[in-house]
């Protein structure tokens, strides 16, 4: 058996699912086609390319649309944007790449971002997730405003709260332990469902 030359993957142990966590559903949209980022952190960290990238996957998104284009650029653009800032945010600093993806089923749009990340960011966005997953989005929306205030904290995920209040309140994530270590692979996704922009090609 390999000791320390085990590479991330064969150091992962179960995973666990917190928030929004329809296996059936994740498992239909995750057999489809899908388009994916790799950026390191150190690329992104400047908004505006946080920005751009998600202005991409809304541009790109759009093209399967006959009508509505402005509006689902603006839902996939800032959903993108939310979860990219996130995982900035959040990311343990020796491992810092980010993956971003998009996926397309029926009428479900799946985006997804991938990072690493220590116990107490997990510990926080487990939280959140229960929270936002218990449905009262706007109650919790001003309770994390105001706490915010009080405490000048720029790690409040204010930003998944946003998302669930004004596009959609599945968002999970499937948080996976790697072993000897105090890290965790995190996939944060938001599933949309975009039945509201009639037809597409």
């Amino acid at each position: 058996m390999k000791a320390n030359n085990l590479t991330l993957t064969e150091k992962m142990k179960q995973s666990s699912y917190y928030g929004y966590n329809d296996i059936d559903e994740l498992s239909v949209i995750h057999n489809d086609v899908c388009l994916t980022f790799k950026i390191p952190v150190e690329h992104v960290q400047h908004w505006k390319k946080c920005s751009l990238i998600a202005n991409f996957f809304g541009n790109y998104q759009a093209e399967s649309y006959k009508e509505n284009k402005t509006q689902i650029i603006s839902a996939i653009s800032t959903i993108s944007n939310e979860l990219l800032e996130n995982a900035i945010k959040f990311s343990e600093k020796d491992y810092s790449d980010i993956s971003i993806s998009i996926k397309k089923h029926d009428s479900s749009i799946l985006i997804q971002v991938t990072n690493i990340s220590n116990k107490s960011h997990i510990t926080r966005l487990q939280h959140t997730l229960t929270r936002i997953n218990n449905k009262n989005i706007a109650a919790f929306q001003i309770e994390k405003i105001n706490k915010n205030a009080i405490e000048n904290s720029s790690f409040s995920e204010i930003g998944l709260i946003n998302i669930a209040k004004d596009f959609s309140n599945k968002i999970g994530a499937k948080i996976t332990p790697i072993e000897s270590t105090n890290l965790y692979i995190v996939d944060l996704y938001v599933i949309f469902d975009d039945s509201n922009f009639l037809s597409w090609h």
